[in-house]
């Protein structure tokens, strides 16, 4: 299993590295393709899968949102008309579809299509090639900080109701390592990006905390639902919502911290 794990990773690292370097638009469509495929998991998990009128809006506008194909000054208003639609939906179909599945079809799809889309949107800044590597070691890197520490110094559960495995010692394990992965990034590519070492060490600890609460969420839902992986298609790491939780997390909050420090456009 454990090795099966590390081919995966790395096969998927070397495909990661690559997309991102052959360019913005290669990789826009391939977030809008995990995305999509993350929104089928979700909606596959609460067995909405087979709702063809719920599950439909939520590809078209997630592909949409998360490869940030509309306009920032149109995300509003498309939000607004898919919205209108689950309402209507719901209007035309209350004897076969409840309030609680447009709720979570809307919730799944907003949460999916704009947490991705930050993602789009920091490639396609001018610097966003250096940028977006902050992403990958907020979430990749900090799941083996995490893993490492656990392993070696694991005493005490973090939430052994929602992830069993997940201690203490490796959360702090992990805001730790990426903090300091953050900080050397920051002083080799200092120049490059106009941002302090230090405050790059601190968005390694928020990258960090909101990887882990994205992979702690990500697991709430499937032991609400009684899964034990979203989907097979990454061997021996499950399927796009296993592999892209933290990244989902990671992704908005370096968006807004690098809003803050004044580096997007």
């Amino acid at each position: 299993m454990l090795k099966t794990r590390l081919i995966t990773g790395m096969i998927g690292a070397a495909l990661a590295v690559g997309i991102v370097l052959w360019g913005v638009l290669p990789l826009r469509i391939s977030i809008a393709a995990i995305a999509m495929l993350m929104i089928y998991e979700l909606f596959r998990a609460v067995r909405l899968h087979r709702t063809p009128v719920l599950l439909v809006p939520a590809l078209l506008l997630t592909a949409a949102l998360s490869a940030a194909v509309v306009p920032a000054e149109w995300e509003g208003m498309a939000v607004l008309v898919f919205l209108i639609i689950l309402f209507v939906v719901l209007l035309f179909g209350f004897s076969s579809i409840h309030t609680k599945d447009v709720a979570l079809a809307g919730l799944f799809t907003l949460f999916v299509g704009l947490f991705m889309g930050t993602l789009a949107k920091i490639r396609m800044q001018e610097d966003g090639i250096r940028l977006i590597w902050l992403v990958f070691i907020g979430a990749w890197g900090s799941d083996v900080f995490a893993y490492t520490a656990g392993r070696i110094f694991g005493r005490h559960k973090l939430i052994p109701k929602v992830s069993p495995k997940k201690t203490v010692e490796g959360a702090v394990g992990a805001l730790v390592g990426t903090a300091i992965a953050f900080y050397i990034f920051g002083l080799c590519a200092k120049e490059s990006l106009g941002v302090a070492p230090a405050f790059l060490g601190i968005m390694g600890i928020a990258a960090s905390a909101c990887g882990q609460i994205g992979d702690l969420v990500a697991s709430a839902i499937k032991r609400q639902y009684g899964i034990k992986d979203y989907g097979t298609i990454f061997p021996g790491h499950g399927g796009a919502m296993d592999r892209f939780d933290s990244v989902l997390f990671v992704a908005p909050a370096i968006w807004i911290l690098l809003q803050i420090a004044g580096r997007m456009g």
